[in-house]
């Protein structure tokens, strides 16, 4: 019988686990459905740029980030394997020798298929959103997002090297390209505020996927050939302020989107997304939750469903502090995230974010912003 391992390693598509877009919003533990601030609500819940304050126009550019989580050390393991391989001729070694040689290629095949599942990913875009001295107000952001699968089948013929070449690797990377205009409504009840949004966007998913034998896998040998899908879809955001208090909700990416390779039926998703916020903003400090109310796939297939906690104080005018959690319902990964922003001049602002967590999950993101 195969022993078989579902993995994800890094994988870079320029266009967490769900990792957040807008560092601002990641600083905070990914909390921002109900405390967001200008261009970093554009694709989470674009309701808020009329309930909350924020600047006129606010232009983000360029959003990067990524993370990876590589507990199994899967990759490396690989390398070792092909290295003892490579160095060993089969040939030149006496029945025992090769015994021995069966025998560690067996260990290290069955440490691979054992190892944790890593997960990564990346992401590029930017965000613009502008605010009238209307009841409207309006976003528009591109995103850039990529996730890479890898499929290890260990085979079992009880012998470690014809183990060994008989095992596969199939690679997946699945990447994600959206473009969104947000629209978002303004509407006053005594001293309540409502808004309301809609983001109709273009998405574009790719998946390259194939199938290598372990002696061959190379991660940098493949991205040739790729399945893609270009569809509409659409967020729907609902936010709520009444003094200091807010709350939120959105429905991200209402219609399920698909692609699944040819040669592999490996596939990348959009599922829809459901959120609540709850949030607080004080004369110089927000905090805020938000929880998934439902369990949805990420990019590459990994089922999450998570529950965050994060905010930020502003001790001086041009210095922000940030900081969150996030616990996945799904698979027990905690993430502890930093965050901060110092502002240059009168109109820009430079944001860091970092997060780190169990099963060796580390990740990075930074962004300037312009306001006016």
């Amino acid at each position: 019988m195969n022993q078989k391992l579902s993995a994800l390693t890094l994988g870079i598509l320029c266009s967490t686990q769900a990792f957040a877009f807008d560092t601002e919003t990641l600083g905070m533990g990914g909390v921002g459905v109900a405390i967001g601030v200008g261009a970093s609500t554009a694709n989470l819940n674009a309701s808020q740029l009329v309930t909350q304050p924020g600047p006129s126009v606010d232009i983000r550019v360029p959003i990067i980030g990524g993370n990876i989580s590589d507990e199994g050390d899967l990759v490396n393991k690989i390398d070792d394997i092909q290295s003892l391989v490579s160095k060993t001729n089969q040939s030149l070694l006496t029945p025992t020798e090769y015994l021995d040689f069966s025998k560690e290629l067996s260990k290290q095949l069955d440490n691979i298929a054992k190892s944790e599942m890593p997960r990564a990913q990346a992401d590029v875009g930017m965000a613009v959103s502008v605010l009238g001295e209307t009841d409207y107000a309006g976003a528009f952001y591109l995103h850039g997002q990529a996730e890479t699968i890898v499929d290890v089948d260990i085979a079992d013929n009880g012998d470690g090297y014809l183990d060994y070449m008989d095992s596969t690797v199939t690679l997946s990377a699945a990447g994600k390209i959206e473009s969104g205009f947000a629209l978002a409504k303004r509407m006053d009840y005594n001293l309540h505020t409502f808004g309301v949004s809609i983001t109709p966007k273009v998405q574009n998913l790719r998946l390259y996927s194939k199938t290598f034998s372990i002696d061959d896998f190379d991660i940098s040998d493949f991205a040739k050939d790729y399945d893609s899908k270009t569809a509409f879809n659409a967020d729907l955001g609902a936010s709520y302020r009444y003094g200091q208090y807010s709350l939120g909700f959105v429905v991200n990416d209402l219609f399920k989107q698909e692609v699944t390779s040819n040669e592999t039926g490996h596939s990348a998703y959009v599922d829809r997304k459901v959120r609540l916020g709850l949030g607080y903003t004080g004369s110089f400090y927000r905090y805020g939750l938000d929880v998934d109310l439902a369990s949805y796939r990420s990019l590459g297939g990994y089922e999450q469903q998570k529950v965050k906690f994060g905010g930020e104080i502003v001790p001086w005018g041009r210095l922000a502090m940030r900081a969150g959690i996030s616990h996945d319902l799904k698979s027990s990964q905690t993430d502890l995230s930093l965050g901060g922003a110092i502002t240059v001049g009168p109109y820009v602002t430079a944001h860091v974010g970092a997060v780190a967590g169990t099963n060796r999950n580390l990740g990075a993101t930074a962004e300037l912003a312009f306001m006016f």
